[in-house]
């Protein structure tokens, strides 16, 4: 049972799998999910290619391929197959299938290897709704405007408009002085992020050095643009 939930669980992109549950889908699981997509894309696929042929060759007139028969040859009839089997293959469904067969066979051998890749379907909905939500987290943070530098009792605040990727092992050079993290708080719009900083002791380690801009915010947008 619990190999067919992860089996479930592994056509999720991670986004969707983090809020389901914290554990990684084993390699099981990842294996047994694209061996049932692939077994079942290709079972609907040959299905249908039968049925296909069947109501195809049932508009036809036996009459008429008897008498092509006689005068082209086994030839012709299995050309006239051919069309049909071209027919087929450019359907809308049996594209889908072949998809979806095709996309089981890569995320069998990925997970022989110990990953587990998503349905490409559903990571290209997390990525769309990821796409949305950043979008969405921007316009209500308002327009992009530099930040304001000032001094503060610590040292120095850095007021932005949006929120950096500092922590306290992260090191700031601000015109050439070194500083270092001490808190963050709310500030109000449009800068919403204060970041207080006091000077970095000379003896202090320098781990992740940060080359400060005032307009690199501005930046960071064109960038995602």
């Amino acid at each position: 049972m619990k190999t067919l939930i992860w089996a479930l669980l592994a056509f999720l992109p991670e986004r969707y799998r983090k809020r389901i549950t914290p554990f990684e889908v084993p390699p099981e699981g990842a294996l047994l999910s694209a061996g049932v997509e692939t077994v079942a894309a290709l079972a609907i696929l040959i299905y249908r290619y039968f049925h296909f042929m069947m109501m195809r060759l049932n508009l036809l007139p036996v009459r008429g391929l008897l008498m092509v028969a006689e005068r082209a040859g086994e030839t012709a009839i299995m050309g006239f197959g051919g069309v049909l089997m071209v027919e087929y293959l450019l359907q809308f469904w049996t594209l889908t299938l072949l998809l979806f067969a095709t996309e089981g066979m890569v995320r069998m051998f990925a997970a022989v290897c110990g990953e587990c890749p998503p349905s490409f379907p559903l990571m290209a909905v997390a990525a769309l709704q990821g796409r949305g939500e950043e979008r969405w987290r921007e316009f209500r943070l308002g327009k992009r405007v530099p930040d304001e530098v000032r001094a503060s009792e610590a040292g120095l605040e850095i007021a932005s408009c949006r929120a950096k990727r500092w922590n306290r092992l992260t090191t700031i050079s601000v015109a050439g002085e070194l500083f270092e993290l001490v808190e963050m708080r709310a500030g109000e719009a449009p800068h919403r992020f204060v970041y207080v900083m006091r000077k970095k002791a000379e003896s202090g380690v320098i781990r992740s050095l940060h080359e400060y801009d005032p307009e690199e915010v501005l930046s960071e947008q064109e960038m995602k643009n």
